[in-house]
């Protein structure tokens, strides 16, 4: 399953691609990008959005795994 994230201070908010990343500025994301599912389960965080200016960062595949309890 593919779909988008931004990682705020407070934890990852996944969303569908009907969404834009900019829709949760709110929220004041730290990174933003795209996030793919294995079928494991197993998250890995790539890209970046345009609409916020923001990349993926390197722990934010590991930080979606912790959040969501993946793999426990």
């Amino acid at each position: 399953m593919k779909a988008k994230y931004v990682m705020t201070t407070l934890g990852p908010v996944i969303f569908p691609g009907s969404f834009q990343h900019s829709d949760f500025s709110n929220l004041k994301p730290v990174s933003a990008g795209f996030v793919i599912f294995d079928d494991n389960g197993k998250p890995t965080t790539y890209g970046r959005s345009e609409s916020l200016g923001m990349k993926s960062r390197p722990g934010d595949s590991r930080l979606i795994e912790i959040f969501f309890e993946i793999g426990k």
